[in-house]
């Protein structure tokens, strides 16, 4: 102990006196400031009268007589073992020998004073030991003791209590902390309330549940080292079921493996607990289940886990996890069950993931993968954060459980997978199959070549959801005709915000937006299988058209095919059609009940000088096409061009009303 620390601890202006029995190490403090114990190393202050009103015990390691050394090999199961020159055998028989635990009767005052202790009470504490009751915070122990023989003995605790209570009934214990030495066969429950476990090198078999709590916890419990292994299906490392506390936990192992077939750390029953700590290289549970969490508080687990039938269940509790987590790919790795719980998962994850719900974001970073994972989007303006790259057969997306749940669930990293969204989701690069359904709402961006290979594979929207795709990048940042179709049911909207090239729309029952400076790019000539019965408004953007070589022909025409019930507004922007070979134009007005509006002086071009507009299925006189300053009827038939050389689809036609180009815009029409 130095003295400065004892020193810092005195109250100013107050005179203290000190015993004979000061140690040498003390001499040079002036003034007689302090009475030092030799036993049990505590400064205790006493003012002139002789009453102590202070203490100051120093951080040191346990004392020899708190140490109960066992030796698989030079031990001895007799009651006077326990020291380092003569073990015990067995830790069964030495925590059979400990009788660390009583109860005594005081009255507590609302500070760090217990007083009214009984004689026979007193003569049982010991300095150092935990004080549990009501009204004692946690963790408290006892400082000092005053009065010794009289009949206001009082004892000195670390904490203050927080209420006034004349004969209460309180609980001591002394912590003890058994050390290990060789390799042991567990034959029984090995829990103890305020014992620490220091299993060193030592090796530790067992078939049932080594710690099994079967009480009220109030005393930290640690343990420290060893290469444990569970040799049975009924193998447990910790088992609590419904019954509370207040203590930390800390297990810190060498290694572990356990064939039992259940959970192999279960905190069952709503749970409490300041802090839970597990660190362990390789904590393999491989015929069984990781770990079951049904507490309050933080949980924190360092280092690589396996489950066979389970990963982590999370019921209740905060989870901060590192290393590699991984469980067959069709079996959750993580498992969250409730509103009540969250994560800061910094782990490479193996394995399904179970969001069912929560309260805040979580937040999961490295590689993951799997078959399934269940993400919600969080509640409030909180997010929920999937970083690093994501690899799963299924991401399916729903809402958090909050009221006005606002927050996303955003993939940040490179995912690749079949996302199902029913709430809000966010994709910063994306390779895969997008599902929008209900009311969600989707943000995402097809894969880069300088990430993964191919963008967006398919894109299906139902019900009233929205999808916005963003793309900043060039033309050539995609590989290819990346996303081979696309659905967009009644009642859904879909507004391309960047660049994004795909193969073919398959049905087109709702809404598609292109903004201006947006670009979409539609491949191989199958605009074909579309039905545009939804609404296409290109404003400002482009829309370039291209044909698969070979396979045109009178059907197959890479026209926008405006059906019944339909409806192309353009306003500015471009509908392009370069490429050479072409036998069609650019817009395929097919419906009586279709409507087709050109407004803005749009940009239409289109190869071979053919025509950009068909009608082919007009009957009456006014025809719902509207080209602003170029045309306002078509009949049956027509086509609009300046020259049409190419009559393989359809009669060559010349009017000289479009000489000039979109030179007037009617704006008083009312759309």
């Amino acid at each position: 102990m130095a003295v400065t620390a004892i020193t810092t601890k005195m109250v100013a202006g107050v005179k203290y006196t000190h015993t004979t029995a000061d140690s040498a190490d003390w001499a040079s403090v002036p003034n007689d400031t302090y009475f030092y114990d030799i036993a049990t190393e505590i400064v205790n202050y006493k003012d002139t009268n002789g009453v102590v009103i202070g203490a100051y015990a120093p951080e040191t390691s346990t004392s020899q007589a708190q140490i109960l050394y066992v030796d698989s090999v030079s031990g001895v199961d007799e009651a006077t073992s326990g020291d380092l020159s003569k073990p015990f055998l067995t830790p069964e028989y030495a925590l059979t020998q400990i009788n660390n635990t009583a109860t005594i009767t005081g009255n507590t005052n609302t500070n760090t004073t217990i007083s009214g202790i009984s004689d026979a009470d007193n003569a049982t504490l010991e300095v150092g030991m935990y004080i549990v009751g009501s009204g004692v915070a946690y963790g408290t122990t006892i400082v000092s003791k005053g009065n010794e023989g009289g009949d206001l003995n009082t004892i000195t605790i670390s904490k203050a209590t927080t209420s006034t209570v004349v004969g209460t009934t309180l609980t001591w214990y002394k912590a003890y902390t058994l050390v290990l030495n060789g390799s042991f066969v567990a034959t029984g429950n090995w829990y103890k309330e305020a014992i620490s476990y220091d299993f060193g090198s030592s090796t530790i078999a067992f078939s049932g549940r080594l710690f099994e709590r079967l009480s009220v916890s109030n005393v930290n419990f640690k343990v420290n080292g060893g290469y444990l292994k569970g040799t049975s299906s009924s193998s447990v490392l910790y088992y609590s079921n419904s019954v509370s506390g207040t203590a930390d936990i800390s297990i810190t192992l060498h290694d572990y493996y356990s064939i039992g077939t259940g959970n192999q750390l279960y905190f069952f029953g709503v749970q409490s607990f300041n802090t839970i700590n597990i660190d362990c290289p390789n904590f393999i549970a491989n015929l069984g289940s990781i770990a079951w969490f049904d507490t309050n508080g933080n949980i924190y687990w360092k280092g690589n886990k396996y489950g066979l039938l389970g990963g982590i269940s999370i019921n209740r509790g905060y989870l901060y996890s590192w290393g590699i987590t991984q469980t067959p790919s069709s079996v959750n790795a993580f498992d969250f069950k409730s509103t009540s719980t969250g994560a800061t998962v910094n782990d490479k994850v193996i394995g399904s993931i179970n969001i069912f719900n929560y309260t805040a974001g979580l937040n999961f970073t490295g590689d993951m993968s799997g078959t399934t994972l269940e993400a919600q989007s969080g509640n409030g303006y909180s997010d929920s954060v999937f970083s690093g790259n994501i690899r799963y057969t299924n991401i399916n997306v729903s809402g958090g459980s909050g009221s006005g749940s606002t927050g996303f669930a955003v993939f940040s990293g490179t995912t690749i997978g079949t996302i199902t969204n029913n709430s809000l989701v966010n994709v910063l690069a994306f390779q895969g199959t997008y599902i929008g359904a209900s009311s969600s709402i989707g943000i995402i961006t097809p894969g880069r070549s300088n990430t993964i290979a191919n963008g967006i594979s398919g894109i299906s929207l139902s019900g009233t959801c929205k999808l916005y795709i963003e793309n900043s990048g060039n033309y050539d940042s995609f590989s290819g005709e990346n996303c081979t179709g696309v659905t967009i049911g009644a009642g859904c909207e879909m507004t391309v915000t960047g660049r994004f090239f795909c193969k073919f729309i398959g049905n087109l029952a709702g809404t598609l937006n292109i903004p201006s400076n947006c670009y979409l790019g539609w491949s191989y000539s199958q605009w074909y299988t579309s039905v545009l019965t939804g609404t296409v408004n290109l404003n400002g953007g482009t829309i370039e058209l291209f044909r698969k070589i070979g396979t045109e022909n009178s059907t197959t025409t890479p026209a926008i095919k405006v059906s019944a019930g339909g409806k192309l507004f353009v306003d500015g922007g471009k509908i392009i059609c370069s490429q050479a070979g072409s036998k069609s134009g650019l817009i395929w007005k097919q419906s009586d009940t279709s409507t087709v509006i050109l407004k803005g002086q749009p940009y239409l071009k289109v190869a071979n000088g053919l025509a950009p507009l068909q009608i082919t299925s007009n009957t009456g006189t006014a025809q719902d096409v509207m080209n602003f300053g170029v045309v306002t009827n078509g009949a049956a038939g027509f086509r609009l061009a300046d020259t049409f050389s190419d009559t393989t689809y359809g009669t060559a036609y010349a009017p000289n009303i479009l000489v000039g180009g979109t030179t007037y815009e009617d704006t008083s029409y009312d759309f």
